[in-house]
This record gives C-alpha cells, sequence and structure tokens, in this order.
C-alpha cells in the first residue's frame, strides 16, 4: 500500500513516470480489495493526466465506487466513471456520477480542483448539447472555483 501512496504522490508531478509504475504492478499481487480500489484509482488518475484512453479501466473503477463510502476517493471515482461515460458518449449517464462526485468532495485545494474540473466537464456537456445558457452558468462557477484555488 506505501507504493501505491508514493505513486499517487507523483501523479501530478511526474504523471508518465506514475502510470508507467502503475502498468509494471501485477494485479495479483494486490491482496486486499483497498488495494485493488486505491490501484484502480490510481490507474484511472494517471491515465487521465497523460490523456489515455479510460476504458481499461472500467472494471477497475466500478470496483473502487463501490469500496469506497464517501470522501475524497470516491468523488475521485466517481469522476473518472463520468469522463469514461463521456468519452463513450454516454452524457446523460456521466452526468449523474458527475453530481454524485461533487457531493463528495470537500475544501481543500485538492478537491476544490477536482470540483473545477466538474464543472468544466459538466459546461462542456451543457455546450456540446446545446443548452448554452446551463453551460454558461457551470463554466462561470468553474471559473470561481479555480479562481478561488489561485488564492
Amino acid at each position: 500500500m506505501s507504493e501505491l501512496r508514493q505513486i499517487d504522490s507523483l501523479i501530478y508531478s511526474d504523471p508518465q513516470q506514475a502510470l508507467t509504475l502503475l502498468q509494471q504492478i501485477s494485479l495479483d499481487s494486490l491482496s486486499s480489495k483497498e488495494e485493488k480500489a486505491y490501484y484502480g484509482l490510481l490507474l484511472s488518475h494517471a491515465s487521465d493526466r497523460n490523456e489515455r484512453n479510460l476504458l481499461p479501466c472500467d472494471s477497475l473503477l466500478n470496483l473502487a465506487i463501490d469500496y469506497y463510502r464517501k470522501g475524497f476517493n470516491k468523488g475521485r471515482s466517481l469522476f473518472y466513471k463520468a469522463r469514461l461515460l463521456t468519452a463513450m458518449g454516454m452524457e446523460d449517464e456521466a452526468m449523474g456520477y458527475y453530481f454524485g462526485s461533487l457531493k463528495e468532495f470537500g475544501h481543500t485545494p485538492r478537491e476544490i480542483r477536482f470540483k473545477g474540473m466538474v464543472y468544466e466537464d459538466l459546461g462542456n456537456i451543457y455546450f456540446d448539447q446545446a443548452i448554452y445558457q446551463r453551460s454558461t452558468r457551470k463554466i462561470h462557477h468553474c471559473i470561481k472555483i479555480l479562481f478561488y484555488y489561485q488564492r
């Protein structure tokens, strides 16, 4: 588990290295549901940061969503599932996951960053569906959150 925590700390500073290290870990070497859920969450996060397809992470994301009951990791799991669904063209389903993730994030800088990404993604979905007024409100809210985070 300590190896996974170290990789988690690398995701922002060196996402490629984090993804490489995660890909070197065998799922068979992970003994508990907690480790598998955390691995799935980190693999999704690192894949996203490296602009890779999240589809290979789908079953691991489902495991993480089921494992985490609440809090930041639950929110991250829901967020990456939403991004996966959006990429698959399943925007309506994705929106449920996005809104669910918002309920899990608190007010730490890391969580506020995720809230901003959620609002940005929701704004893009609304914009793509030609719901411009709603899109504008979501993007405006995202800008306010990111401005707050920058302080």
